[in-house]
């Protein structure tokens, strides 16, 4: 039955008498109703049936009910004489068939799944029970088979399995997004230097991320409660701290305080905490969870930056006050406006050499040997011919750099129009060195002007004796410190002008001699002073 051959032939030989048998075979294919209850309930019922007699070559089927019929599409005609299997396809699992044919030979009972298909070429799955029938004797009369259309079973089942699988990848594709984003906001917060925390408002209990942790001073695996937190808060700050978590839970506003930590290993650290509460329905405050970020480094640089305005502030005060000085001594010694509209626009210029060089310098100090050649680079000092520098390396602090810059500045300006610079074959040499014996330390400065004119040197006695108190008084009075840059020419002019530079923190008495000047200042003094004048 159903792709089962036959028994063997043999067995057919001593068969016993089967009047019974054929009797309830002729009751249960008599069309309308019989006397036996039995047989009319097996026509009836709405299950599929089908009786096979294997002591028939093929096993056929001999009797099918009007339910199998209708399952199949075929007539009953159509289906006595058959062997089942005319119900199986391409689609039909071999391996469900090969269990069925070995249940019938074993003479055993079996119930599976098969795919057949109908008279129109549709499918359906059948869900076979076959069962063998034995006389009183034990020998094998029939088989007994009832069918039971289980397609939408099937169908509901692979649904659901489709559905499971769709539901699967899904959840697969959820997990991967969120594996993902979890992945994205670990690193933003390893990126921000932001450690997560959650307060449970009503037991107080604190948990907090190994990040926040480590913020705090902590190790992983060390415990952060809510009172260790708080006692790790500056002294001076846990009141903010406190009032700001009270107005943020109160207010249902973003928690933002910025407070410091005292850490177990001593270290001060700066941290700015964000949060938020959340509420019940009615109201009622729950957790408070936010992130802990430190800011040491970003305080420091804020502090550093206002030390930096601060210095600026006073630094463009110092350079406004003395520009203020040059012009008004500009103005004060000028014969005319023209000449103090150049002066003063040199002068700027030379302020501004200098300012260059101490930014250059980060404000610390300036070399000598910098300040001389970027100061007199307008006057040549870069051919290697009219200039020449000898020194050791020595540094000037700020606030001298401006006060020399100006007098370099005067010295060159006046050795162009009246001294070395004014003739083709003039030289300056300039020359430093710091005298160690004196208290405090000097720094010596000479400058020399080699083959100026002699009318330069014809109007250093005045200067000279200008610039001498004692001899002028010889001469019959003091000496006109007004009219000092107007009584000589060349370098003499030039030392005029630096002796007026006192309020820039320069030179305040100055003595000069043919073709020379020589300075004298306290390395370590804020002020710089003219101490001696050297001789020729």
């Amino acid at each position: 039955m159903c792709g089962v051959e036959s028994i063997a032939a043999g067995e057919n030989r001593d068969l016993p008498d089967f009047k019974e048998e054929a009797r309830i075979i002729r009751e249960l294919v008599r069309a309308g109703n019989g006397p036996d209850p039995f047989s009319s309930a097996v026509r009836a019922t709405r299950m599929p049936m089908l009786i096979t007699n294997p002591r028939q070559p093929d096993n056929p089927i001999v009797f099918a009910n009007a339910s199998f019929a209708r399952l199949t599409g075929y007539a009953r005609a159509e289906i006595i004489g058959k062997n089942c299997r005319f119900l199986q396809g391409p689609a039909t699992d071999r391996g469900e068939v090969a269990r069925l044919r070995a249940a019938i030979d074993l003479r055993q009972p079996i119930e599976l799944e098969l795919l057949n298909y109908r008279k129109d070429g549709t499918t359906f799955w059948n869900r076979l029970l076959v069962s063998p029938v034995f006389s009183d004797d034990g020998v094998l009369t029939f088989f007994f088979a009832s069918q039971f259309d289980v397609t939408p079973e099937r169908e509901r089942v692979a649904r659901l399995e489709r559905d499971r699988a769709e539901l699967e990848a899904e959840v697969a594709r959820r997990t991967a997004e969120l594996q993902a984003s979890e992945q994205r906001l670990r690193l933003a917060l390893e990126a921000g230097r932001l450690g997560t925390w959650s307060l449970n408002l009503e037991t107080r209990h604190l948990i907090a991320s190994d990040s926040c942790k480590a913020i705090c001073g902590r190790r992983p695996g060390d415990s952060l409660s809510l009172e260790e937190l708080q006692a790790t808060i500056h002294p001076d700050d846990r009141a903010m701290q406190a009032a700001a978590i009270e107005r943020a839970i109160s207010e249902g506003t973003m928690l933002d305080a910025e407070y410091r930590l005292a850490l177990p290993s001593g270290e001060e650290r700066w941290v700015q905490v964000r949060g938020q509460a959340n509420h019940r329905a009615d109201g009622t405050p729950i957790t408070l969870v936010g992130t802990t970020q430190d800011i040491t480094e970003r305080r420091r640089d804020q502090g550093h930056r206002a030390l930096l305005a601060r210095e600026l502030s006073h630094r463009v005060k110092n350079t406004l006050t003395s520009l203020q000085a040059v012009v008004a001594q500009t103005i004060r010694r000028a014969s005319s406006l023209e000449d103090a509209g150049e002066s003063i626009a040199a002068r700027i210029q030379a302020m501004a050499a200098a300012n260059e060089l101490l930014v250059s310098e980060d404000f610390a100090s300036a070399s000598v040997r910098d300040l001389l050649e970027r100061t007199l680079a307008p006057f040549g000092i870069d051919d290697g011919q009219r200039f020449v520098l000898n020194g050791p390396a020595m540094s000037l602090p700020p606030h001298l750099v401006v006060a020399f810059a100006l007098a370099l500045h005067e010295l060159a300006t006046n050795a162009t129009k009246y001294g070395a610079l004014s003739n083709a074959g003039g030289v300056v040499e300039v020359t430093w060195e710091l005298i160690d014996r004196a208290t405090p330390a000097l720094l010596r400065l000479n400058w020399t002007e080699r083959a100026a004119p002699a009318r330069g040197r014809a109007r250093a006695q005045r200067l000279r004796h200008a610039a001498d108190p004692a001899r002028a008084r010889q001469r019959g009075g003091g000496p006109r410190r007004d009219r000092l840059s107007t009584r000589g020419r060349g370098v003499h002019r030039g030392a005029a002008a630096v002796a007026g530079l006192g309020p820039l923190g320069g030179p305040t008495l100055v003595s000069a001699f043919p073709s020379r000047f020589v300075a004298e200042l306290p390395s370590s003094r804020p002020r710089a002073a003219i101490r001696r004048a050297a001789h020729a």
